[in-house]
């Protein structure tokens, strides 16, 4: 059959036809003159499309998506300023290895480079992102904007998983082209090869006393990680982005403690440390020095990581559920055995009561957050004092529960992230956690949030202080400024957005005060106002 003979579609229509393809079913944007084509095209997919209040929020909300259901969605952006004002949050979901799929338009072909004063006009849109993106790809022929969507999903899938864009430039978004097929199979990630795995298994069968790093790269792995720690007898211990991998109830888990004075010297007890899904970057060890003095064994999807910072003994290429999953197998014959650190329960109750006696605000708030929450829960926090608390302290019983914008550090995070969470599962608990503060950077989006009818508890701590840069001013002998600022009456603040509102000035009714958010039509701000005194 001939190309005219089939009922043709703009490109922008294929990329969206992709997009489902490739298992998107949700989308966040705001529709732009520039973005017609692509919202002419919507009402012909099932594409659930949400619509923001800022293109900050959309990025954050295709993160917080993406972190909950475990797939990547979607962002809709316009040329320059929508991109750029997104780019903050693609930036964070770069950091944090969180897939996301960012379909960009771009001023026409004639036009690029050539600086006409084009509306939404940048001098070079492609090399703006590049910083902040996986990869970027320009459509120049409409016939391949089916392979542009292909190289981006191969690119997060097979790989670490980070943003990818693909612009489509006016000219070519509107060209008619005919309908491709649907997308080929996806790609499998790399599991072991059978020397590796015959490696590794051999050094844990020799190890007496081994221990296990786990970071966000070994989400998807837990029931194999769990197995394989408990037939070990291992310690673990998780970056913030693992945590609740290994439950932090559990009889080997020292929780997301790296670098601290209690477990260094557990660790640097070990004869083996095998790392999983984890840079071992500084802020993963909380900006203290990290040394491994045993024999260290890396498995990650990125290479770089392999070799940077610390060297292994034996560094490994591969996905961590893959390889986790065949170690098990391969081992699934040899005896448990006893936890070699028979007090690692103990050790991890110490370094909780220690923050207990520092933080006691903060732990109190965690204390009543932890007890009215599923295990499943899932609390998005944002840069505030109670997070960098909770990032310790806060007790995680699965994977993925705690989700925190660790490496890029954005404020304004944690309430557009828990409304893509919230969008991607519904049934869960979803909480944003954030502070009087950096709840201004994205407040808007409690529009979008009363919009789409979410049962979604926001808890401000309000101490009315910028206390983290408060406190490091002071130890710097800095005089403080810019840091006591009068945030808004909430209260007020929630019935102008039709949400509902709770008040308290203790963290002690948390439990009650969720319980009523979580059964509510509508988001509910509750603003905890209290001094909590903070140390590093």
């Amino acid at each position: 059959m001939r190309d005219d003979d089939v009922d043709r579609i703009t490109c922008a229509q294929a990329a969206l036809n992709a997009l489902v393809d490739h298992g998107v079913d949700t989308v966040f944007g705001i529709p732009g003159i520039h973005t017609l084509d692509l919202y002419r095209g919507l009402s012909q997919t099932p594409l659930r499309h949400v619509a923001v209040r800022h293109e900050q929020g959309a990025a954050f909300m295709a993160d917080g998506f993406a972190r909950v259901a475990g797939r990547p969605a979607g962002c809709l952006l316009i040329t320059g300023p929508g991109l750029l004002n997104a780019a903050t949050g693609i930036g964070q979901a770069y950091s944090d290895s969180v897939p996301m799929i960012v379909i960009a338009t771009v001023n026409a072909l004639r036009d690029l480079g050539l600086g006409r004063g084009e509306i939404h006009e940048l001098k070079d849109q492609r090399r703006a992102l590049e910083g902040v993106v996986d990869s970027v790809v320009t459509v120049h022929d409409p016939g391949e904007v089916g392979t542009a969507l292909d190289l981006s999903f191969a690119r997060m899938t097979a790989r670490r998983p980070r943003p990818t864009v693909v612009e489509l430039p006016l000219d070519v978004a509107a060209a008619e082209i005919a309908p491709r097929r649907a997308a080929g199979a996806a790609i499998a990630r790399p599991g072991l090869a059978p020397a590796a795995l015959e490696a590794l298994v051999a050094r844990l069968r020799r190890a007496e006393r081994p221990f296990f790093i786990l970071g966000g790269g070994a989400l998807g792995a837990e029931e194999a990680l769990r197995g394989l720690t408990a037939k070990l007898g291992a310690p673990v211990v998780t970056t913030v982005a693992g945590k609740g991998i290994v439950s932090e109830a559990g009889p080997l888990a020292l929780g997301s403690a790296l670098g601290s004075d209690v477990v260094n010297p557990v660790m640097n007890e070990a004869d083996l440390v095998v790392a999983v899904g984890t840079e071992l970057a500084y802020l993963d060890h909380f900006n203290r020095p990290l040394e491994i003095r045993p024999d260290l064994v890396r498995i990650d999807l990125d290479p770089d990581v392999l070799v940077r910072d610390h060297p292994a003994c034996l560094a490994l290429l591969a996905d961590a559920r893959t390889a986790m999953a065949q170690v098990l197998e391969r081992m699934a014959e040899d005896p448990a055995r006893s936890p070699w650190r028979r007090d690692v329960a103990a050790l991890r109750e110490g370094l909780r009561d220690d923050m207990r006696t520092r933080r006691p605000a903060f732990c109190a708030c965690l204390d009543s957050l932890r007890a009215a929450l599923d295990d499943d829960a899932a609390v998005f926090s944002d840069m505030t004092q109670l997070a960098y608390t909770g990032n310790r302290y806060f007790e995680c019983r699965r994977g993925g529960t705690w989700l925190h914008p660790v490496g890029f550090g954005t404020l304004g995070y944690a309430l557009p992230a828990a409304i893509g969470g919230k969008l991607a599962a519904p049934a869960r608990q979803v909480v944003a956690l954030a502070g009087d503060y950096g709840l201004g950077f994205t407040l808007q989006e409690l529009g979008t949030a009363a919009e789409q009818g979410l049962a979604l508890p926001v808890v401000i701590w309000n101490n009315r202080l910028l206390g983290a840069i408060d406190f490091h001013m002071r130890r710097q002998e800095i005089q403080p400024q810019a840091v006591a600022l009068q945030p808004p009456d909430f209260r007020d603040l929630a019935k102008a957005y039709g949400c509902d509102y709770q008040y308290l000035d203790s963290p002690d009714p948390l439990g009650t005060a969720l319980d009523a958010a979580f059964s509510a039509a509508a988001p509910t701000l509750i603003e905890i106002e209290v001094d909590g005194s903070y140390d590093s």
